[in-house]
């Protein structure tokens, strides 16, 4: 699943919003890095009795991470990202699909062009306040188009896509291990 709202954001970084740190993709380099994962000043301020009680010491904490381990930004290497996966999956003789959260011209000419097959879930019913998360009903439309997806590619029994109710619920498990 590809999420358009925050994806390429997170991909071009070393770091989640104002928290934890993160292993990243150098697409200069072609090499990944941040691992082992440094420790967050948020880390330090739950690990340690006098950063959770003192305003001064968490200020020192925060100069010292950032100083040491700075945020990086990067070129955006979710591209690159996806075609290593695809060949990973592919290499050891699987198929690879794609999860669009909603319509994006630029990921569809690049799947498109990379024969990769996808799905988009524009219409998928999300929270209107909550980050565009999808809501029960949502995730239910979203796993009946995955189903769909899934059957298109051969990858998902044709028995398997008629036991899923209206709501996305799958009746007859069986089916999927097949």
């Amino acid at each position: 699943m590809v999420c358009i709202d925050n994806d390429r954001i997170e991909n071009s970084t070393n770091l989640r919003y104002d928290g934890p740190y993160k292993p990243y993709f150098d697409l200069a380099s072609g090499e990944f890095h941040g691992q082992p994962v440094s420790w967050s000043r948020h880390l330090y301020f739950g690990h340690y009795w006098l950063a959770r009680h003192s305003f001064v010491v968490r200020v020192a904490i925060s100069a010292y991470v950032y100083a040491r381990y700075p945020p990086i930004a990067l070129t955006d290497p979710t591209e690159r990202l996806i075609t290593m996966m695809r060949d990973k999956v592919q290499s050891s003789g699987g198929k690879f699909l794609v999860g669009l959260q909603k319509r994006d011209t630029h990921y569809e000419t690049f799947l498109h062009a990379q024969g990769i097959p996808f799905a988009t879930f524009e219409n998928a019913e999300a929270y209107p306040t909550h980050g565009n998360h999808w809501t029960p009903k949502g995730n239910a439309q979203v796993a009946e188009g995955l189903m769909a997806l899934l059957g298109e590619n051969e990858i998902l029994p044709t028995a398997a896509q008629a036991d899923i109710r209206n709501d996305g619920v799958v009746t007859n498990s069986a089916q999927l291990r097949n």
